[in-house]
């Protein structure tokens, strides 16, 4: 980061804050003077160490909903993870599932309206939602379904699902407490090799399908938050070569 002090005619000093630039074009710096993607300012997530990223950012109306790209589409937080991509970079459909560890197993997380994950209960499933959440996942379709036991704590809370409602995440409420402690397990498949993901299949112009099953088997995807963000390499059962700016020192 870099300070300007310009001395007006009248003797007043005004400074200006800035960043410096980053090695690679595609990066911004952080007033620590790490170099995220520029994607990641405004993005709603904090990833500088002083939330940097997420100020002075374009806001939207309260009837609107603000995506990556920073377009404003009306509807609110409504149509985020509804099963519709209202958004044109698709991003109202991105980071509505996630798999995290709950005890000793690897256990459904969803997103709720409040931008917080939460185990869903397995009491009540609606086995069609199964290859909803795989596709949120970025996996194939869905393998099956099992539980897995949650460990309770203070203060924890489920989501349960209500299958009279319309869309996705509004399907789910929050709960205090989850029968039995038992939460959602879902499995999936392989993605199909060579295919975008559904969010992204618009947006690819003038491409094509590369479908053959194990023509490129060395090629990796590099995802956070479940989203592509960088390509990379198999170079031996262990390691990854990718970009520089794909990763953080």
């Amino acid at each position: 980061m870099f300070l300007l002090t310009h001395l007006q005619r009248d003797d007043t000093a005004v400074s200006v804050e800035g960043f410096c630039r980053c090695a690679d074009p595609g990066r911004r710096q952080c007033p620590d003077r790490t170099c995220i993607p520029q994607e990641w300012f405004c993005d709603g997530y904090d990833d500088c160490s002083d939330g940097a990223d997420e100020m002075n950012c374009p806001t939207c109306a309260a009837s609107q909903h603000r995506c990556a790209d920073f377009t404003c589409v009306e509807g609110g937080d409504s149509i985020v993870c509804d099963l519709s991509y209202d958004c044109p970079d698709g991003s109202d459909e991105w980071g509505c599932a996630a798999v995290e560890q709950c005890g000793q197993d690897n256990c459904l997380t969803l997103s709720h309206l409040d931008g917080e994950f939460y185990e869903v209960c397995a009491s009540v499933w609606d086995s069609s939602l199964s290859d909803v959440v795989c596709s949120y996942l970025g996996q194939g379709n869905s393998t099956g379904t099992g539980s897995a036991i949650s460990y309770p704590s203070a203060g924890k809370k489920y989501l349960i699902l209500n299958p009279s409602q319309s869309g996705f995440r509004s399907k789910f409420s929050l709960a205090n407490s989850c029968t039995g402690d038992s939460v959602m397990k879902v499995s999936c498949g392989p993605a199909a090799c060579g295919r975008p993901l559904p969010q992204f299949s618009p947006y690819v112009i003038g491409g094509k399908s590369a479908d053959t099953a194990g023509k490129w088997p060395w090629q990796v995807s590099l995802k956070y938050r479940n989203i592509h963000h960088c390509g990379g390499s198999l170079i031996n059962n262990r390691w990854v070569a990718t970009a520089g700016h794909c990763v953080s020192r």
